[in-house]
């Protein structure tokens, strides 16, 4: 807004029959007599201070964004992916620390019967007396009939096979001289006989 003010004293010295001047007993104190007239408005973005952004300036930022999060996003997922795979293998490590007690106890492994024993290696431990569910660090499915790995899927021991569940594994199975082999499908749940298959002798 703009204003215009004026100096003005709205008391003025007096006179006397005679002509004598007097003044009054106080000084009069000057006033500020102002008239306003409206401004108008300024939009924020022409005011000072208050830069506008360019659609492509908008456009880098959203850009650099969507890069941020697809990274983190990838980060995430291979430390969430690692994480599965340090506890499927101490699942697989237990598990087999179980049949070695199966063996201890009974002088034979449990048998896959010529196919993977997912089965066997439950009713195995069941055998000696212990309940599945009860194997700290081995996940048993609701139903007791198979362990299960980080991602859900089916935990298969392989002994006396001839690797028919994919893969490689009979070959795998002579190379660890006709030992178990406990294996998981991994992240893509599927036996490939290696790719991210997670395997313990």
């Amino acid at each position: 807004m703009s204003n215009e003010c004026q100096m003005t004293n709205l008391e003025s010295p007096g006179t006397f029959p005679g002509g004598k001047v007097f003044r009054a007993l106080a000084p009069s104190r000057p006033r500020r007599v102002c008239s306003y007239s409206p401004r108008p408005r300024v939009p924020a973005s022409r005011r000072p201070g208050f830069p506008g952004f360019t659609l492509v300036e908008i456009l880098v930022a959203v850009a650099v964004m969507a890069i941020l999060a697809t990274l983190t996003m990838g980060v995430a997922r291979e430390v969430i992916n690692q994480a599965n795979i340090k506890q499927t293998k101490t699942a697989l490590l237990i598990l087999r620390n179980q049949v070695d007690k199966y063996k201890d106890q009974f002088r034979t492994y449990p048998a896959g019967a010529g196919s993977p024993g997912a089965t066997e290696l439950i009713a195995a431990i069941q055998q000696m007396g212990n309940n599945p569910q009860s194997i700290v660090g081995a996940q048993a499915c609701p139903n007791n009939t198979y362990f299960q790995d980080a991602w859900g899927n089916k935990i298969e021991y392989l002994y006396n096979s001839s690797g028919s569940i994919g893969g490689n594994y009979d070959t795998l199975f002579k190379q660890n001289n006709c030992t178990p082999l406990y294996i998981s499908p991994g992240p893509n749940g599927t036996f490939d006989g290696g790719g991210d298959d997670v395997t313990v002798p």
